[in-house]
Parts: C-alpha cells; structure tokens; sequence
C-alpha cells in the first residue's frame, strides 16, 4: 500500500486524538489539493485501519528514502507500531542512492526489477529506530521547534538520514534576512534571473534538491503563497481554467518575479512584514506576532523572538 498523506504540509499538532487527527489532516489536505469533500477522511480512516490490522499479517515492511517526505512519514509510522503494544514484527528498507540512478530521489524511479533487488536488504526494526523515530515524531508535532534542533544535535544514528532531514525542514522556517523559507527564496533566485514555466522551474528545483522529495502540488503551494498574497512576490500568468497541475505544467504558465520580490530577495523587504504569515510547518503554527520563528541561514539555527 502506498501511504497516502503529506506531513511536510499543514497542520500536526500534538495531542490529537485520533479522530481529531483525522478530521484536522482531512479537512488540510481536502482544502489544499481540492479533494471531494468527505473523501480524505474516509481514505485517512480507512488507511488507519489498515496500518492497525498489522497484527493479523507475518511481517510489515516499511520501504522509504532519504528525503525529508519520506523521512517525516518514516518517523510517524515508527512512532504509531511503537505505542501499539503488541508483539512487534516490522522491517526496514532505507536507501539514499540506488546504482546507476542519478540523482536518485525517491522510491519511485526504481523499476519493478530494482525494487525486488532491495527485498532481501530488508531489516527487522531495533527498538533504537522505534524509539529514536518516536522521539523526532514528538518533536516534528511540538509547538516549539527548538524541541527539533535538540533532536538534531544529540545521536540520529539508528536512523542514519533523519539528521539531515529535519534540518532541511528547519530551513523552510522564515529566513531572519527577509522572512521567506529556503524553497521560496530559491524560486525567487531563480526568477530574477528570468521568467519560466512551471514544469521547467519544477525540474530545476527536484535536480538541485532532491533530498526535499517535495511534489509539483507542494512546490506550486510555495509559489502561490508568494503569488496570492497583499504585496505579490511573483506573478503568474496563464492558469487555466482547470487548475490541475497536469493542464499547469502542460499549459502556458508564467512565473515571474514582481519588484517587490527583487527587494525581499535582496533583503531590504521581509515578506511577513509585507504580508503577514498564517501557515503550519509540522506542529508549529506560524502567525505573526504570536509564533514569531526565525531561521538563520547563516548559522543554520532557529531565532526566536525576531532580532
């Protein structure tokens, strides 16, 4: 079965039961990517109860990559088999690179052949990896994002890829320059270098960040934060009528930087000063005035409050 969410975007709150859960990533995910109403819950409380049945079956296996997605689903299933408190028979097959796949991404670009080649890698998981990915799933869902950099700087190596992951999830966090997170501003750098497609600009971004497994609907989210918003940073031009991102990246979209984006890229404009900022990442809620969270490229650290 293929895990159907996205916990790199919107809201994970600790302390959700799982009702609640479900109908919080439900109502997300439906408002996000324009699902039919009642559907992504239905799909989430089904795929709950799948994750649930492991007990009737001889083994479950778990098959992730390196990537911040991948990772960042790892982890929350790790936590789940970890408090079921049954007798526990899970595997794990994890990998950063596949020979002879460059850049290698994702699961995804292996074929059948490859992914059988990978079967008898699998391991049993150790009560380190259990406990490790609880651990960073608590930190993933806090209120306080520094509960993360806490996790980053001790021992990761039972899950040897998930140091690296959250740390290129803390970058997303506005920058202390001008208020945008990595992704945003790599868009804008590139834009003020010219005007693109989206698929084209989406390419670009998966070839030189691969690690993020981010897909065409979260990098176009990012793009229209910066788009819909009271002081644009980009303009884009050529949406179709049908909005799927199939008839975008086949259309004739155009994608470029406003002004006021060469200002917030040059650092003499923040972006949450401009626009304000109301958005999840993980368990912190980021509203200005309230959760004012900073990440400092520089040294690669949280600041908080803004300096």
């Amino acid at each position: 079965m293929a895990f159907r969410e996205d916990l790199t975007s919107g809201p994970t709150p600790a302390g959700l039961s799982t009702p609640e859960w479900n109908r919080r990533r439900a109502d997300f995910l439906t408002a996000a990517y324009e699902l039919i109403e009642g559907n992504s819950l239905k799909e989430l409380i089904e795929q709950q109860a799948a994750l649930e049945s492991h007990s009737r079956h001889e083994e479950t296996v778990l098959w992730f990559a390196h990537d911040l997605n991948c990772q960042i689903h790892l982890i929350s299933l790790l936590s789940l088999f970890a408090h079921t408190g049954s007798e526990r028979n899970f595997s794990l097959i994890c990998i950063g690179e596949f020979p002879g796949v460059e850049p290698f991404m994702c699961l995804g670009q292996l074929s059948s052949e490859n992914l059988e080649s990978l079967f008898g890698t699998r391991h049993r998981v150790t009560n380190a990896e259990f406990d490790l990915g609880s651990k960073a799933w608590s930190a993933y869902c806090s209120p306080d994002p520094s509960d993360i950099e806490t996790l980053v700087h001790g021992d990761t190596n039972a899950l040897p890829f998930l140091g690296d992951a959250l740390r290129r999830h803390l970058a997303r966090f506005p920058s202390r320059n001008n208020g945008l997170g990595l992704i945003e501003n790599w868009a804008l750098e590139q834009l003020a270098a010219g005007p693109s497609g989206f698929a084209p600009l989406f390419a670009r971004f998966v070839h030189g960040y691969p690690a993020y497994g981010l897909g065409d609907s979260q990098f176009w989210h990012a793009l229209r934060r910066m788009a819909d918003c009271t002081q644009p940073l980009v303009e884009i031009t050529g949406v179709p009528t049908n909005t799927n991102l199939e008839s975008i990246a086949e259309g004739s979209v155009n994608i470029q930087i406003t002004p006021v984006g060469l200002q917030v890229l040059k650092g003499n404009l923040d972006f949450v000063a401009l626009n304000g900022i109301d958005m999840w990442l993980g368990g912190v809620h980021l509203k200005q005035g309230e959760s004012d969270w900073r990440f400092d490229p520089e040294g690669g650290e949280l600041i908080h409050p803004v300096v």
